[in-house]
């Protein structure tokens, strides 16, 4: 037990860097050292352990690259799909330009067709304030006429 005990002390000191092979120990004793740790128990269970650890990494890691890839692969189905949604509103919207510079087109053939068309109103209204003036001042010199007279 106290062989177990200090050779678990070796051991955790070998891995916390307290005993170094320059210090008090030497090469002989450091191959003594690693020849019963390879030996022990305690070693091959670590060693088990760490070959389950790395083929558990490895699966994660392949996990990973999966989800990864399936990620990928749905933002380009998303990129395709707003592409493609893009390029059905330029589409559109050129259509409705088109149709609106036609409109716009056909109410200026239109307006440009009778362009003196603004001016016949005036000229009527022109020609009434002329004739109500006319008349009015008719009617003034009329009746001024009969009070010299009268």
């Amino acid at each position: 037990m106290a062989f177990k005990g200090m050779l678990l002390f070796c051991m955790l000191a070998l891995s916390l860097g307290v005993v170094y092979a320059d210090d008090d120990m030497t090469q002989e004793e450091m191959e003594g050292i690693n020849d019963i740790l390879k030996k022990t128990d305690v070693l091959q269970m670590l060693k088990k352990q760490s070959r389950q650890q790395d083929v558990k990494l490895k699966n994660l890691h392949h996990r990973l690259e999966k989800e990864l890839a399936k990620v990928n692969d749905h933002f380009d189905d998303l990129f395709q799909k707003l592409s493609s949604s893009e390029r059905t509103l330029e589409q559109n919207l050129a259509k409705v330009e088109k149709s609106v510079a036609r409109k716009i087109e056909k109410a200026a053939s239109k307006v440009g067709g009778s362009g003196s068309g603004w001016k016949w109103p005036f000229v009527i209204l022109f020609l009434l304030l002329l004739a109500f003036t006319a008349f009015f001042s008719n009617l003034y010199r009329k009746a001024t006429k009969h009070d010299h007279l009268g």
